[in-house]
């Protein structure tokens, strides 16, 4: 993490890295537009995002191309949302990168499992992406599917979402 951020916080190790492994051939990436994913609504007409919208605070911690509702000219004001195609629940827990505005009701990143929602998160008032970890070994086996919503025309009123990854637990390796 870049000095300069001056984002406060206690920054430590990763213990993810070093206690099982991230499963590469299940992620989502954003740097070229995905196959499968379909959107509603004018937030999520232009994605792959690759750096700093106009008039919007310098983003970071991306990895290449993201998902993000700030609307190259309706900027918070634009709504709608972007679904994923169905995927394979295969690890332990899945992680994923997300920034934008703190709105639990009307901004979020959905994990849906047989059409419920079994856990959402949304952002911290930070163009910073920060990973958040989701347990999904409970699902294990089933099919599931993100979506990503913004409902919010209010300042911070935008979710960004970037590299989704299934993580696995080396046997024998403590939790994290």
């Amino acid at each position: 993490m870049p000095l300069d951020l001056e984002v406060d916080g206690l920054w430590e190790r990763d213990a993810l890295l070093t206690t099982g492994r991230f499963d590469a051939e299940s992620a989502f990436h954003f740097s070229r537009h995905a196959a499968g994913w379909v959107s509603t609504g004018n937030a999520f007409e232009v994605w792959p995002r690759f750096g700093t919208g106009l008039h919007q605070q310098p983003v970071f911690g991306q990895d290449g191309g993201y998902v993000s509702s700030f609307h190259p000219t309706l900027l918070d004001a634009a709504l709608g949302t972007l679904r994923s195609p169905l995927f394979l629940l295969q690890g332990d827990l899945l992680t994923l990168r997300v920034a934008g505005g703190h709105d639990p009701r009307h901004l979020r990143v959905e994990l849906l499992v047989d059409g419920a929602v079994v856990a959402s998160v949304t952002g911290r008032n930070t163009e910073v992406f920060t990973r958040t970890s989701l347990p999904i070994a409970a699902y294990r086996g089933k099919q599931a599917e993100l979506l990503v919503r913004d409902d919010s025309k209010s300042g911070w009123g935008h979710i960004m979402l970037d590299e989704v990854v299934q993580w696995t637990r080396d046997l024998g390796a403590a939790a994290p």
